[in-house]
């Protein structure tokens, strides 16, 4: 089973920019099996999510929540309890709920917005650490990978899609299918599964980040300033600055 566990769909999440069938229908055209929907702070209503899972059977459809915490985001599977849509939730706490109920955990995105991860994981260990996703640059990946050696973690693979453009692009493949969350978080937990990319995307997309990039040095080589340069590109100014001092984005 190819299943990408970090999706995000604008019904939902106000980031995002595709809806959920747009997300499903783009999961199934790049060959995915299963997505597992993980809105910020907000879970699928289970109604939707019978809805969907009927309409687009065999494709299979799961409930799951990006949690936020003091500096950093978790992923939660397995554990469906409306008080995980709180955005008061110390990391800490959250992993004690989260272990006594037997549901998964992994840390999304680390050292995305800084350079460390904000919690203590030798005492509170999550079950994975996310090693790829669109908003997973290479450059972190070597602290990423540095701890989770450290800490005896697993690694996993995902879009955190916000657009179909990104659906999939980093996905884990499953030794056996899951039919409910319950097994998932078994298979997960277990590290019954590989990290997978689908290469050629992943290269197209760091092709025009590199190619944004190089035009935002152009530009500052021409004078122009970050306002300047932000107005003509359309990103956010302080991944400009950051792309300034040496900073790259690619995936």
């Amino acid at each position: 089973m190819k299943i990408d566990i970090h999706v995000h769909s604008s019904e939902r999440s106000s980031c995002g920019r595709s809806s959920e069938e747009e997300i499903i229908r783009s999961a199934i055209v790049h060959g995915l099996d299963a997505i597992v929907f993980t809105d910020h702070n907000e879970f699928i209503p289970d109604d939707r999510l019978i809805e969907l899972n009927e309409k687009y059977r065999p494709f299979k459809i799961f409930k799951g929540i990006e949690v936020s915490v003091p500096k950093e985001h978790v992923l939660v599977i397995g554990l469906d309890d409306t008080s995980l849509e709180s955005e008061d939730w110390t990391y800490e706490d959250l992993h004690k709920f989260v272990r006594d109920n037997s549901a998964y955990m992994a840390i999304a995105h680390p050292f995305r917005y800084r350079d460390y991860i904000n919690a203590d994981l030798n005492i509170y260990p999550p079950d994975a650490i996310e090693t790829h996703s669109a908003n997973t640059t290479k450059d972190t990946r070597p602290s990423i990978y540095e701890m989770i050696q450290k800490h005896d973690l697993k690694e996993i693979c995902t879009s955190d899609a916000h657009h179909v453009d990104r659906v999939g692009i980093f996905y884990n493949e499953l030794n056996y299918p899951a039919r409910d969350e319950r097994e998932l978080t078994e298979i997960l937990k277990a590290g019954e599964y590989t990290c997978k990319a689908m290469q050629d995307r992943v290269d197209k997309i760091n092709e025009d980040i590199e190619a944004i990039e190089e035009r935002i040095n152009v530009l500052h080589g021409q004078g122009k300033s970050v306002n300047e340069i932000r107005e003509i590109i359309g990103i956010h100014k302080s991944r400009i600055e950051s792309i300034l001092e040496g900073v790259s984005y690619k995936i």
